[in-house]
């Protein structure tokens, strides 16, 4: 997974715990102690390892008061920027996933602008999502 040619883990110093503890394994199997110890990986993480990923991530935060910077590196990942090689990334992980996985991470996204302390960050996310063309919904 780790392996992907789009993945940029060369940036990433702690790739060789999270190759350690993800390969063979199902985003289920991430507890909050590997989120929070790998709360960047999302930015690091090529396509295929996003969408594996993206799921502990969502759930971490709907389950727990993130006091910490996990909230932040995921809504920095889940919102569009000007850059084009960050749109380029964002535009492949967007559609590596179905519209039903689209529907919820939206969904969720609607929640935990919500919660505390991750209220402003996940309204930046929400608003790209909200504002996704019809054929990226």
């Amino acid at each position: 997974m780790l392996e992907e040619a789009s993945g940029r883990w060369w940036n990433y110093k702690a790739a060789d715990a999270l190759r350690s503890h993800v390969e063979g394994r199902v985003w289920t199997d991430l507890d909050a102690p590997f989120v929070e110890a790998h709360a960047s990986a999302l930015i690091s993480a090529g396509t295929a390892t996003y969408v594996a990923l993206l799921p502990a991530y969502l759930v971490y935060l709907l389950e727990h008061d993130a006091y910490n910077e996990v909230p932040f590196f995921v809504a920095g990942e889940l919102t569009r920027t000007d850059d084009p090689v960050d749109e380029r990334i964002f535009a492949a992980r967007l559609a590596a996933l179905g519209a039903e996985q689209r529907s919820i991470v939206r969904k969720v996204i609607e929640l935990l602008t919500m919660r505390a302390p991750m209220e402003r960050a996940m309204r930046a996310a929400l608003a790209t999502w909200r504002n996704l063309p019809n054929s990226e919904q």
